[in-house]
């Protein structure tokens, strides 16, 4: 099944961004066409909706442009660079931009790791409202969470955090991470067999070759750093880090979903659940066969969400939510926007 994505359908806007992002990175047509692989005229004629952008294309555009899919077709109202301030300036209503801010250290209780990610300007606002002072009034529900730009959603129980340090780019560089469509990807990859050539992956993912290569060569480097590491482990499970120092990890389903979907609300919003800081509080996982097992909030430091995942298990249950298009960079595409080719 292939996506084609009809600009002529669009408002003009629409339309009109992939010149305005092409623009915003100095780029001619003759240059972007290159990185692409493909003819100026070809993106002559996505530019002006003349012809249908592949999924394919849509991905690479995405990379290439450093922003998401949603910002090419105009689906959202918030536009996102994954480059620093510096960059920022270049572009035009540059204070309505989401861009790269740098990174967040935290430091648990009973936990010898060191926690390092990459954030956003909208993640190192929502830690700084969620770090009450002396002179604020106190909050009921002493958890936060924050999305990273590595394919994390976090929640930290702030009765376990010891210290946290938030850094601009300018201080010092953030750990390494990709565009969300890499992640998308990545998430999926163990569909990929040891063996699947670069047209074989292109065709699984619906994207370029070249995309595909870059996408294997991330794989091979996650596998020279760890040679346990899988595709499901690292982007289908939940990590669980424990006040005593024990890290479990637990398969992201829907149960468990609807479980950190409370946790997300309360903490957001306490006053949602004004009494979620009383008594003894519990998420669950349901294994397919039956088996519950419920897991004490108050013994929990932190959790490690991987973000694709989480947003395509709320989508699934909560259809409504591909509409949201701001909720998050990590969401599944609109497939309510896009014309679906069946390809025999």
């Amino acid at each position: 099944m292939c996506y084609l994505v009809n600009t002529r359908k669009m408002c003009k806007s629409s339309v009109n961004k992939i010149k305005e992002l092409r623009q915003a990175h100095n780029l001619t047509q003759i240059a972007l066409a290159e990185k692409l692989k493909t003819t100026q005229q070809t993106v002559q004629r996505w530019e002006s909706g003349k012809t249908n952008i592949p999924s394919s294309g849509l991905k690479d555009l995405a990379i290439i442009l450093n922003c998401s899919v949603d910002e090419i077709l105009g689906l959202s109202e918030i536009s996102r660079t994954f480059y620093p301030a510096a960059f920022v300036a270049l572009r035009k209503n540059a204070e309505e931009i989401v861009a790269h801010h740098g990174g967040v250290i935290l430091k648990l209780k009973g936990i010898s790791r060191q926690f390092d990610y990459p954030i956003d300007t909208v993640a190192c606002e929502k830690i700084h409202s969620s770090l009450p002072e002396i002179s604020d009034n106190p909050t009921s529900f002493s958890w936060m969470n924050f999305e990273a730009l590595n394919n994390y959603k976090l929640f930290i129980n702030l009765k376990f955090l010891k210290s946290l340090n938030l850094y601009s780019d300018d201080y010092s560089d953030a750990p390494i991470f990709f565009n969300p469509e890499v992640y998308r990807i990545l998430t999926d990859w163990d569909l990929v067999s040891s063996d699947s050539t670069l047209s074989q992956i292109s065709n699984l993912f619906e994207i370029s070759e070249t995309l595909a290569k870059a996408s294997k060569e991330i794989v091979e480097k996650y596998q020279e750093n760890d040679g346990d590491w899988d595709s499901y482990s690292y982007f289908q499970t939940c990590k669980i880090y424990w006040s005593d120092g024990e890290i479990t990890s637990h398969y992201l389903e829907r149960k468990l979903y609807f479980s950190l979907e409370e946790l997300r609300i309360a903490s957001d919003d306490p006053d949602i659940y004004p009494e979620a800081h009383l008594g003894e509080r519990f998420i669950i996982e349901e294994d397919e066969d039956g088996y519950f097992e419920f897991l004490n909030l108050n013994q929990i430091a932190a959790i490690e969400v991987p973000a694709i995942q989480y947003w395509q298990v709320a989508c699934e249950v909560q259809p409504e939510l591909l509409n949201a298009r701001n909720l998050s960079i990590y969401m599944p595409p609109a497939l309510s926007q896009v014309e679906i080719a069946r390809e025999d």
